[in-house]
């Protein structure tokens, strides 16, 4: 009797998975034109993951991660729907359900917000692209909350000052406004945003030399400023095309991984050699005190771009981190050339510098 239960029990598991949608019946037929052969090599071995495994939420969540992050946004969506179904204890399926829907501009961004603060109502980046959601759709009080709860997770946030500056803002509240924004300084100063609209308070104020110099401060900083989001970067470590490779590796240069930096940039040479990158990779193995090899890429680099007077520069300072002082003294000269030809004044001075640091060492 107890056999027949556990067989019975088996059989309807088993049922019951084999009647889940399939990937076929939630993913329609992808335009894989102009896409990087491995990105559609990626995507199909996913996709027959599934097949096989209709009922996992990793893979799912894994598919819709790959999708989105080659701009399959729209395919992405049910993908992610299926694993918020089958892991309702996840908070990053519906999170970045809310990210897709806020990018948009659909107000279902609201409900998956709600939806991954339930689940993890502490996250900062959470609250802060909720919050950014709600004042959006015209509602600061809500705003104001989860802005104020991503300052409680952390204080240095200032996309989440930079919010409650803006509703201070609203309602002509300057020194709420302009306090919240100093905040938001602190927190990144380099976050052209708040400097834009700090230059707009202090000439509400009444401030002219101050807003000036707010102004020019946000000229410094052009661009949107991301929101620092750790639980997003799954889905950007799914990307197999040459870009995400190249963005992966400027991101880990920028921080100082290089060991990650050398694996993605060698990676982005594979699939498309350029100068940019071999310069990016010399740098990195420059870091790692691999001179010898950072000599290979700075060269490789210059046999594409000769006329770079920076790729000399590099090339010098690796020749003289070997003690190769005349070497480096005979790049300097040629990026010396390069640069006034090409009219950078901007190197001059450091051109001249090295020299001077290079010939004394002879």
């Amino acid at each position: 009797m107890l056999f027949l239960m556990t067989l019975l029990s088996c059989l309807f598991l088993l049922s019951c998975e084999n009647s889940l949608p399939g990937v076929d019946d939630v993913l329609p037929e992808l335009d894989f034109s102009g896409k990087e052969t491995q990105v559609v090599e990626k995507i199909d071995t996913l996709r027959e993951a599934l097949r096989k495994e209709p009922g996992s939420a990793a893979q799912w969540g894994k598919l819709a991660m790959t999708l989105e992050v080659h701009d399959y946004q729209l395919a992405a969506i049910p993908c992610y729907k299926r694993a918020a179904a089958l892991d309702s204890a996840d908070f990053r399926w519906p999170f970045f359900l809310g990210i897709i829907f806020s990018g948009i501009g659909q107000p279902e961004a609201l409900d998956w917000f709600d939806r991954a603060q339930r689940i993890n109502p502490d996250d900062a980046p959470l609250n802060v692209l909720h919050g950014q959601a709600l004042l959006n759709e015209g509602r600061p009080i809500e705003a104001a909350k989860r802005f104020e709860n991503a300052l409680v997770a952390d204080p240095a946030n200032s996309h989440a000052a930079l919010g409650l500056a803006q509703i201070c803002l609203a309602r002509n509240d300057l020194a709420c406004s302009n306090q919240q924004l100093l905040q938001a300084i602190a927190g990144n100063p380099q976050h052209g945003e708040a400097y834009g609209l700090l230059a707009e308070v202090y000439r509400r104020l009444g401030n002219p030399e101050a807003a000036e110099k707010a102004r020019q401060k946000a000229t410094e900083f052009p661009g949107q400023t991301r929101v620092h989001n750790p639980a997003y970067w799954a889905v950007i470590e799914e990307g197999v095309s040459a870009a995400w490779y190249q963005e992966r590796g400027r991101t880990y240069l920028k921080s100082g991984n290089y060991p990650r930096a050398e694996a993605e940039f060698r990676s982005v040479l594979q699939l498309r050699p350029n100068a940019e990158d071999h310069n990016n990779l010399g740098i990195v193995l420059h870091n790692l005190k691999k001179y010898d090899e950072a000599i290979i890429q700075y060269r490789s680099a210059m046999s594409i771009n000769p006329g770079n007077p920076e790729l000399f520069m590099n090339l010098a300072n690796a020749h003289a981190a070997k003690g190769e002082n005349q070497r480096a003294v005979n790049m300097l000269r040629r990026a010396d050339q390069l640069a006034r030809a090409a009219n950078r004044t901007e190197l001059y001075d450091p051109i001249q510098q090295l020299l001077e640091t290079y010939e004394q060492r002879q």
